[in-house]
């Protein structure tokens, strides 16, 4: 792992917070909510969505008011979800009075939601994603500072004098003088090339891959130059890949909202932060545009319409 010094270096983990960063964002961001309570935290429900697997919406006592945290249950419904829960937050103190973290729900006032289907946080695929990003974004550094300067200085002469000199010579941030050099042997100093080829054009090609994995796992779809040479049908089986993987969780967000609606009376809903995902410049090539394209019918007002369909709540 590389090392931060004071040359200003950037290491492999700060790289890694920041793609780490960029992901998280694209993923709290996907959602738009509507009506909330002003006591519910948006930010907060989609963070403890998004590292826990799942949040509590309810009704806290001490508080009087709606809250969407983390929890912990006590029993098991036949279908394996928890038939009492107990709210868990952040403890806080407001400059008068304090709180624990922890908040007693009033009755049966709650519901879980959960992230997606599978039930689990997606904090390891963020994780794994960020790794291998952070890694190739290192290497191609690596790379570039080899084509910088591709050979090796060896030498036999002990010299703290030439050591200082080689080292002044190799950093671009240190003065260097050719007078500094005067008095040594030259035969007493060889170069050896390292022969590293320049690879920076396929690890750039390898980073988008890996980026555009990463947004597919979010449903999110991504072209890559190499993606106007795949069949119609590759595209189309990609963009439903991608649907499928988006839909599984808002699907679980809409029936929260259906459930806290039709139960204690609320108007909240949900969608998609994006008003449509498959207006790109491959969209004439899925099925369902290049029917409405032979129509007569724009792809806007047809996107327009199935989408306020399709997420209805």
């Amino acid at each position: 792992m590389a090392k931060k010094n004071n040359k200003g270096y950037i290491t492999i983990q700060e790289l890694y917070l920041h793609y780490k960063e960029r992901i998280e964002n694209v993923a709290l961001t996907q959602f738009e909510w509507h009506n909330l309570p002003d006591t519910v935290d948006r930010w907060y429900m989609e963070r403890t969505l998004l590292y826990n697997g799942s949040v509590a919406f309810y009704y806290a006592k001490d508080l009087q008011g709606w809250m969407a945290t983390n929890y912990t249950w006590k029993g098991l419904t036949p279908y394996g979800y928890p038939a009492d829960i107990k709210g868990v937050a952040t403890a806080s103190w407001d400059g008068k009075t304090s709180h624990n973290g922890t908040f007693d729900v009033e009755g049966d006032k709650w519901e879980i939601c959960f992230d997606n289907m599978t039930h689990c946080s997606l904090w390891k695929t963020i994780d794994t994603y960020a790794r291998q990003l952070a890694r190739i974004h290192m290497t191609i550094n690596n790379n570039l500072m080899q084509q910088y300067r591709p050979y090796l200085v060896v030498t036999d002469n002990q010299s703290p004098q030439l050591k200082k000199t080689m080292d002044a010579f190799f950093d671009e941030a240190s003065a260097f003088a050719e007078n500094m050099l005067i008095g040594f042997d030259p035969d007493t100093i060889k170069t050896l090339s390292t022969n590293v080829p320049y690879l920076v054009n396929d690890l750039q090609q390898a980073f988008e891959n890996t980026w555009r994995r990463c947004m597919s796992e979010l449903g999110v779809t991504g072209g890559t130059s190499k993606r106007e040479r795949m069949l119609n049908e590759e595209l189309v089986m990609n963009r439903q890949e991608d649907e499928i993987k988006l839909n599984s969780r808002l699907m679980n967000r809409v029936e929260l909202c259906n459930k806290l609606n039709k139960r204690f009376g609320l108007n909240i809903s949900v969608n998609l932060s994006a008003t449509d995902l498959g207006v790109n410049d491959y969209g004439k090539l899925y099925p369902d545009y290049q029917r409405d394209i032979e129509d007569g019918v724009s792809i806007e007002s047809t996107t327009y319409n199935r989408d306020s369909e399709r997420y209805r709540i």
